[in-house]
């Protein structure tokens, strides 16, 4: 078993959801993955337009599968399926 850690090596303490995704706290986004479970995960990726094959890990929240360029620039792409919120 390999243990997740943040890429700089440092705990921040509580911070922000947000944040924590911003700054690619590993440990983070590894732990909202076991919360929702990995069937979760691949079923946002595909409700996002990801048609190419991902693995059943929770390393896959960290981008552990390979997954084709148009198909990720789409996902990122503004939809009416997904809001934001205003910030006024």
């Amino acid at each position: 078993m390999k243990w997740i850690s943040n890429y700089d090596g440092r705990f921040k303490g509580m911070i922000p959801l947000r944040m924590a995704l911003a700054e690619s706290r590993n440990a983070v986004a590894i732990w909202i993955t076991e919360q929702i479970g990995v069937g979760s995960v691949l079923q946002m990726a595909r409700s996002l337009g990801i048609r190419t094959p991902l693995h059943p890990y929770v390393t896959t929240a960290l981008g552990a599968s390979e997954v084709n360029l148009l198909e990720l620039a789409n996902a990122y792409a503004p939809s009416p399926r997904v809001s934001s919120p205003s910030h006024t």
